[in-house]
């Protein structure tokens, strides 16, 4: 089997024939949507996980039957995983709930673990927002400060080695930035960091 030798491209082009003679089958879907998020497609997984979603409520009838198929469990899971990764994390709970709803004993404490890591990637990614946020209020200089910089260097270079012209700048905007960066803190240390 291509995906447990981890050759997803393989297993997902094989998935990909199989949905064409076996269009209602969820297991197939469900097995395309592990190869798509681990191809970080992650639209794609989400939209194989909402089709075996549809298939169990609309052809199948058995979404409402305790304990769930396992690949509709699996599905909710991986469209949440998709959903995560793409910071939906609205989409991403609720597609947990829906499946802490339906699982049995030996499935929920899965489903927990992925509660839980989806509340401290969620916590993750809004603090990451606040430090970018004081990035770009505090740091506007710098980044402005290092736009000049990267032209000047961008100038030196198509010159051909000319960098007389630019090296008294150049020193000039290195100064002011080391001195942004003395007074601007660590959100300011950050900024310089990333650019």
């Amino acid at each position: 089997d291509a995906f447990k030798r981890g050759q997803f491209s393989e297993a997902l082009a094989a998935y990909t024939r199989a949905t064409e003679f076996f269009r209602g089958d969820k297991a197939v879907y469900a097995n395309r949507a592990i190869c798509h998020l681990r191809l970080r497609n992650f639209l794609s997984a989400i939209e194989d996980c909402s089709r075996v979603i549809d298939i169990s409520r609309f052809l199948d009838e058995d979404f409402a039957r305790r304990p769930p198929p396992p690949t509709l469990l699996k599905a909710f899971v991986r469209r949440a995983a998709a959903h995560t990764e793409l910071e939906h994390f609205d989409d991403a709970e609720a597609d947990l709930a829906e499946a802490a709803a339906m699982a049995g004993e030996k499935d929920l404490a899965e489903v927990k673990k992925q509660q839980h890591a989806l509340r401290a990637e969620r916590q993750a990614a809004k603090q990451e927002a606040e430090v970018t946020a004081d990035a770009a209020g505090d740091g506007g200089d710098v980044r402005n400060a290092l736009e000049k910089l990267q032209a000047l260097l961008g100038k030196a270079k198509s010159d051909n080695g000319n960098d007389e012209l630019g090296s008294s700048e150049i020193l000039g905007l290195i100064e002011e930035l080391r001195k942004l960066v003395a007074d601007g803190g660590a959100a300011c240390r950050l900024c310089f960091r990333q650019a």
